[in-house]
């Protein structure tokens, strides 16, 4: 299993926003001493688009979630 750190926004955030937004945390994740900082944690970072991203949730959500329900898994 792989974890991943994201930001998420209301549905009714403008495209224009998103993408402001997507592109200021790319910026951040090229700057070397916050890689650096964040691969001297453990941590992998890369920045994508936000269509790359709801990709990601959806494929985890799909497989997570079906694993989750043939194990029986409840959440309180």
């Amino acid at each position: 299993m792989m974890g991943w750190w994201g930001m998420l926004a209301p549905s009714r955030t403008s495209r224009r926003v998103i993408g402001l937004r997507n592109r200021e945390v790319r910026a951040v994740l090229d700057v070397a001493e916050v890689r650096r900082n964040l691969v001297d944690q453990g941590m992998d970072p890369a920045g994508g688009t936000p269509e790359q991203f709801g990709d990601l949730i959806k494929s985890d959500m799909d497989k997570w979630g079906d694993i989750g329900k043939r194990l029986g898994v409840k959440l309180d």
